[in-house]
């Protein structure tokens, strides 16, 4: 299988974020070992379950995870979407800031880069600030939807 550009540039540099939420949402991202894992695990699962047909004629891959939700990227497109376990099909996210990974890290940079309060507008609504004083987690980066 063959990644986009970006998500092979990605795991070069970083090989994913371990279990910090790097993406708004909080996803965190996979390492290269985690990827074969769960595209492996994921194809396994949906065979088993006769869930694996005709929409997925491209190769979908997990990139990333928010819980069971698995961040996933398409192949051939470089489209962000999400897959989760419960549900069947994929949901495609909306708006420019998911068009791909270095899409989506270039907001999520940008945001980061501004004076706070950092918030990152990944599409019509979706927006989602970054708050860094976490107490549970003092240093690391959580997101909060901006909405809630």
């Amino acid at each position: 299988m063959r990644l986009p550009e970006d998500v092979e540039q990605s795991l070069l540099r970083h090989d994913g974020s371990g279990l910090t939420d790097v993406i708004p949402s909080t996803f965190a991202l996979y390492s290269v070992e985690q990827i074969a894992d769960e595209h492996l695990g994921t194809l396994k699962y949906k065979l088993k379950n006769d869930q694996y047909g005709s929409d997925d004629s491209r190769l979908i891959v997990p990139i990333g995870a928010l819980g069971e939700m698995q961040l996933v990227v398409d192949t051939q497109t470089g489209h962000l979407g999400s897959w989760d376990i419960e549900e069947t099909g994929y949901r495609w996210f909306e708006g420019p800031g998911w068009a791909s990974l270095s899409a989506v890290l270039e907001v999520t940079g940008n945001a980061l880069a501004s004076p706070p309060p950092w918030i990152a507008v990944m599409g019509d609504g979706d927006e989602w600030r970054a708050i860094d004083m976490d107490t549970d987690f003092p240093g690391t980066l959580v997101w909060a939807d901006v909405r809630g």
